[in-house]
């Protein structure tokens, strides 16, 4: 998990060096009893802000933290940041598989037919193409504001179920961010249909031609 945090901070164009600072706070929890683990153990967004909260009511922390310019307190808060957005990039959607799920490579059973995506290849297909459906354009933080900021699934051009084996994944051209629905309809026809097919379905439902004069309707 260390490794992936040290990533996420550069991706994020956040100080590298938070990631020895949570080690830090994880010695000192451990010295004090609080916690026989480290931090980067913890998978729990919810659970890394209750030992937050715990730690800065200790006093000998707070003035710690106070004196290094708050070093202690924007770690722990990136490393909260990371862990939200790796739990959402990890959040199960049903993708329509029969009786078994794929990581990638690896069959492993899970409560609802689903793919477990690679948290790093979602970020950087995300940071490719953005945080909006490749097929019709919806964007949920312009719809919802800050609470749909870069909620998106993404989807895996190849289904994994057809390759069924252990392979690296290209973010740029293996995957494409989509939003629910067109992804449910993607999935709606085994095979899926592909992305084209789905644009073709939602040009041919109104065909609108504007012009200087005014709006045509094609049917």
């Amino acid at each position: 998990m260390q490794s992936l945090f040290e990533q996420w901070l550069i991706n994020n164009n956040r100080p590298k060096r938070y990631a020895k600072t949570i080690i830090t706070i994880s010695n000192d929890l451990k010295r004090i009893g609080y916690t026989n683990f480290d931090l980067f153990s913890i998978s729990s967004s919810v659970k890394a802000k209750q030992i937050r909260d715990y730690y800065f009511r200790i006093d000998e922390y707070f003035k710690k933290n106070s004196r290094g310019n708050n070093m202690y307190s924007s770690a722990f808060g990136r490393y909260i940041e990371f862990l939200e957005d790796i739990l959402d990039a990890n959040i199960i959607y049903p993708d329509e598989l029969e009786n078994q799920t794929l990581s990638e490579g690896s069959k492993k059973q899970v409560i609802v037919n689903a793919y477990e995506r690679n948290p790093k290849a979602r970020q950087e297909c995300i940071k490719y193409y953005g945080a909006k459906c490749f097929i019709c354009g919806f964007d949920f933080k312009e719809k919802y504001g800050e609470i749909g900021k870069g909620f998106i699934h993404v989807h895996h051009i190849k289904p994994l179920s057809e390759i069924n084996k252990e392979y690296e994944v290209n973010p740029i051209k293996d995957l494409r961010p989509i939003c629910p629905n067109c992804h449910s309809m993607i999935h709606k026809r085994k095979p899926a249909y592909s992305l084209e097919e789905i644009q073709s379905f939602l040009m041919k439902k109104w065909l609108i031609i504007i012009y200087w004069r005014g709006i045509f309707y094609i049917p």
